[in-house]
Formats: C-alpha cells, sequence, structure tokens
C-alpha cells in the first residue's frame, strides 16, 4: 500500500508526546513505508492521545505490535512497539538506545550497526529477504560500518546475525521462494542464543500460535451507561497501545439458539418453583422488598406507578411486566399490583391486586 509523505507536524507532535522516550529503530521513515518506533512504557499514553487526537486508531500487528492507521489513509501507518514487547533475537534494547543518535529529524534513531543486526534477525524470522537485503546494502556502504557492526556483535554475543547480514548477496542465494531456508535459520540458530529466538518466532507464526485477546462484558439495562463505560474503556485501551473494538449483543436475538441449549438441561433437571421472581410472576401472597444490600429480592422490573406516589398517600396501584412463557414462546404481561406503603420501616408492600 503506497501512503502519503509523513506529516513533519504529527512526527513532530509524536515527538513532544514521547519526550526522547521513542527511537526509531528501523530507521529514518522512507516514502511509502511504515514509521517503526520502540517505546518505553512511561511514554506509551502520551503517544496515544496524540494519535487518537490527530484521528488514527490502533489495530493488532505483528504480535507485541500495535499498528496506528488514519481512516483517510493521508499518513504512513505508526507501527508501535512496547519496550516490554522486544523481541530476544535483536540486540538489547538498552544498548539500542546508548547508540541510537538524533538523526535529521525530531526522533532518534537506531544506529546502522543495530539496525543491520535487526535484518539479520527478521530474516531468520521468515521475513522477505530481498527487501532486508537492500536495506542493508545502503546501510554497508558506510566503510565503518563493518567495524562497529563486529564490536556490537561480539559484545551482546550475536556473531552469528552479523555474518549473516554482512554479505547481503550471500544471504539472498540462502533464500528460497523470498525467505531464508530454514536449514540456513538452524545452522545460525545452534550458534546464537537470538537467532533461537528468532527461529522461534518464525516456527510460531507458522503455526498460528498467536496472543489472544481479552473479552470484557458489560451488562445492565437500558439507559445504564454501559455505551459510555465502553468507550471509555476503549479509550484508556487504545491510549496504553492496547487496540480494543466495541460490539453489542443482545440475548433476545439469540432465542432460539439459547432454547435449544437449555431444553435438555431443563427436561434432567426438575423445576422447582418458578424462575420469574414470585411477585413478577404473578403468584400469590407478598413479599417485602427492603433497601438495597439488605437480602431482600425485588422484582427485576421497572414499577409504572400511576398515579405517582404522594407523601401521604399509602397505597397506590401498578402494573408490572410479568414474564410469561407458553411451550416455547416467551413474553411479557401485565400483572395489576398494589403497593403500601410500611409503617414503622422503609419497605414497601407488594402484592397481587385482587381487581
Amino acid at each position: 500500500m503506497t501512503h502519503a509523505p509523513l506529516d513533519s507536524e504529527l512526527l513532530s507532535r509524536v515527538a513532544d508526546a514521547t519526550e526522547g522516550n521513542a527511537i526509531l529503530w528501523r530507521g529514518p521513515p522512507r516514502r511509502g513505508s511504515d514509521v517503526d518506533l520502540v517505546v518505553l512504557a512511561s511514554a506509551l499514553p502520551a503517544l496515544g492521545r496524540a494519535l487518537r487526537s490527530s484521528g488514527m486508531r490502533p489495530w493488532v500487528g505483528d504480535p507485541g505490535h500495535v499498528v496506528w492507521r488514519d481512516h483517510a489513509d493521508r499518513v504512513p501507518e505508526i507501527d508501535v512497539l512496547p519496550a516490554h514487547r522486544w523481541p530476544l533475537g535483536y540486540p538489547s534494547l538498552e544498548g539500542l538506545v546508548a547508540r541510537s543518535s538524533d538523526g535529521d529529524g525530531a526522533l532518534p534513531v537506531a544506529a546502522p550497526e543495530d539496525r543491520l543486526l535487526i535484518f539479520a534477525a527478521d530474516a531468520l524470522a521468515g521475513r522477505p529477504v530481498a527487501g532486508l537485503a537492500a536495506r542493508a546494502r545502503d546501510l554497508l556502504e558506510d566503510p565503518d560500518v563493518l567495524e562497529r557492526l563486529e564490536a556490537v556483535a561480539a559484545g551482546e554475543g550475536l556473531m552469528a546475525l552479523a555474518a549473516l547480514i554482512s554479505e547481503p548477496d550471500r544471504l539472498v542465494a540462502r533464500a528460497r521462494r523470498g525467505r531464508l531456508t530454514y536449514g540456513t535459520a538452524a545452522r545460525a540458530a545452534v550458534q546464537s542464543p537470538a537467532a533461537r529466538a528468532a527461529l522461534r518466532s518464525r516456527l510460531a507464526s507458522r503455526l498460528g500460535l498467536r496472543p489472544r485477546g481479552l473479552l470484557v462484558a458489560l451488562s445492565g439495562m437500558d439507559g445504564a451507561g454501559k455505551s459510555t463505560l465502553a468507550g471509555e474503556v476503549v479509550a484508556a485501551l487504545e491510549e496504553g497501545g492496547v487496540p480494543a473494538t466495541t460490539a453489542w449483543a443482545r440475548f433476545g436475538q439469540e432465542a432460539a439458539t439459547l432454547d435449544a441449549l437449555a431444553g435438555p438441561v431443563k427436561r434432567l433437571i426438575p423445576r422447582r418453583g418458578t424462575v420469574a421472581d414470585p411477585i413478577a410472576a404473578g403468584g400469590p401472597g407478598g413479599q417485602v422488598a427492603g433497601p438495597r444490600g439488605d437480602g431482600g429480592a425485588p422484582a427485576p422490573c421497572l414499577l409504572d406507578l400511576d398515579p405517582p406516589c404522594r407523601r401521604r398517600q399509602r397505597s397506590f396501584p401498578a402494573t408490572v411486566g410479568a414474564p410469561t412463557q407458553t411451550g416455547r414462546r416467551r413474553g411479557l404481561e401485565d400483572v395489576p399490583l398494589v403497593v403500601e406503603l410500611r409503617d414503622g420501616g422503609p419497605g414497601v408492600m407488594v402484592r397481587r391486586s385482587r381487581a
């Protein structure tokens, strides 16, 4: 997908929000490509707010990554990698931060030697080698980069990765169908724990092993504020770099499915009394409904009081929608009730009207 150039104002806003705690770990932004950021945890909420205010929304990317996209595709995608998800196959994040430089833009950029080691790990992880080799060639034009590459690799035990990426043409020759062969990756994995970590991530991706999401369910009556709360939860998650979506469902729309599931269970378990509240179901007698928290069981519905309750009025009629069932058909039936104020206590007496 081809994107417009990254807006310099947006990039400056990202830099201001992260306050030096985000690094362009794959290098400066290139026209038509994503912007890859590794962000320390302390800067994630501020970055999320800045990107949301710019009209961008987060989506699930590669394992551990969150991709921020503009719905109108006016700017490139911003691929955010939280620091705690930094791959084990890469150079240490502490070393990468120490060796990064300010570059020509508003955000610090990873050093060429770190980027070369990252490209090698990406090749082991199964990314297409043609693009990785092309970017490696550009970096290897610097005559001093090989010396720095070997120094970093020796210090972090990444010599197998350095040997792999130092000859881009040989890397391409070892590929099959555009990707590094498993045999070459396995030989590198024998020599380096980082290479083994990269190969494990490739196998996990091949087997479809991805982290599972989390489902948060909110239930309540109409007007209780479920949508408002869901919106606040989504906003909080997105500001923390966690993509989230909202969906609505009503159990009533799945009545046939629920009946099919519950039918065999109901036949095995004998029913003892009514499922609904006795008063709401129109049963005989009355029940005292005290204040909340005293163990009372008021009918799970709203009373439609007519006329309005006055302080001096001791009793008044009411109607309640009681659940009914005929065969597999369910509905509501208006049941006349009498609500009486109870002397000597805060509760009320509810009984079925004889009228």
